[in-house]
């Protein structure tokens, strides 16, 4: 090798290792100056739940805002119950909410139908990463805990997966040992290098080709065509009905789609949810629509498949609310109307 080729191959070795250091001085920087998420869980000895959220929690982090009343629903304290209708909402992370608090679908349906001239209030339930057994126990608590008057659960495909597993301080951990691809995707700039191409990917109609987006779908709607976890999954959403039947509460079940299912992911499994609700008398809304018209893969936030952005709560919050409406609260008046009468 002359001089000049190895002046040359010297130079590239140095670039690379500037650039190298270079990037590994952005990324400490990055680790560092983003907070981490607060835990707001903990174990608990009722061993169906596994965990739930640590009662009078409140906190700030990374731009959310945290606040658990004393028996751990989000929210400020839960009122003496009164004549008011009640609507309590259960579900996983997608129920637990936004980052702000008043941005929560729940908290948006108690607004509009408050505006609309209903005289209900609404309570949140929701806890992450619970699946739909975890969610019925939570309902057994919680209807003779606070009387609700309808009960409306937000359902996601990937409630049909096991139990999130936790440690000693509550925190969500993950039971196998982590891949390079795991340890990879914590890496802030390959996060925001990621979420770059996903979006362009998304912006065009295609399913990005990277990350856990491109096959976190169609890994949730494998486990629908197995009969030993999908049949369990709708043996327990039936029971939900009848836990709430029982109480003469009417249940409603709302369908989340996945993000992926507008890039062409298949919706069968939420017609066999539907078919399972109603027919044990329960009443399904279906938010497919709704959040298309609110940009479809484009309401959820970057780089997750499940959870809609601000715009997509108050999509689902419109549609939720429209249904109570004229499912279940204008015909609740109209029959006092009557019988006062």
């Amino acid at each position: 090798m002359d001089s000049k080729r190895k002046l040359l191959f010297f130079k590239l070795i140095m670039a690379g290792i500037s650039t190298f250091f270079g990037l590994a001085l952005v990324e400490v920087f990055l680790q560092i100056s983003t907070p981490e998420m607060m835990m707001t869980i903990q174990k608990v000895e009722n061993t169906k739940l596994i965990y739930d959220h640590i009662p009078n929690f409140k906190g700030e982090s990374a731009g959310w805002n945290f606040r658990y009343n004393s028996i751990g629903l989000r929210g400020p304290e839960a009122a003496v119950k009164s004549s008011k209708k009640r609507i309590l909402f259960i579900g996983d992370s997608i129920t637990d909410g936004r980052p702000a608090e008043d941005d929560t679908f729940s908290w948006i349906v108690e607004k509009l139908l408050v505006n609309d001239g209903f005289d209900v209030e609404t309570l949140n339930a929701g806890v992450t990463g619970f699946n739909s057994n975890q969610i019925l126990e939570n309902l057994k608590i919680r209807i003779p805990q606070l009387e609700p008057d309808i009960v409306v659960y937000g359902f996601c495909l990937n409630d049909i997966l096991e139990p999130g597993s936790v440690d000693e301080t509550g925190g969500l951990k993950n039971t196998s040992l982590p891949s390079l691809g795991q340890l990879l995707r914590r890496s802030k700039i390959i996060q925001g290098l990621g979420r770059a191409i996903q979006n362009k990917f998304i912006q065009s109609g295609k399913k990005p080709p990277i990350g856990d987006y491109a096959n976190y779908g169609q890994r949730v709607q494998a486990q629908f065509s197995e009969s030993e976890k999908v049949e369990p999954l709708l043996a327990t959403l039936s029971e939900m009905v009848e836990v709430s039947n029982q109480s003469n509460i009417p249940f409603v079940i709302v369908l989340f789609p996945l993000s992926t299912q507008y890039l062409g992911d298949d919706r069968k499994p939420q017609e066999l949810v539907r078919q399972t609700v109603e027919g044990a008398g329960g009443i399904v809304i279906d938010l497919y629509d709704s959040l298309e018209k609110a940009g479809g893969a484009m309401a959820y936030v970057p780089n997750d498949p499940v959870h809609p952005h601000d715009q997509g709560h108050h999509a689902v919050a419109a549609e939720i609310a429209a249904a109570l409406k004229a499912q279940i609260l204008s015909k609740a008046s109209a029959d006092t109307s009557v019988s006062t009468s």
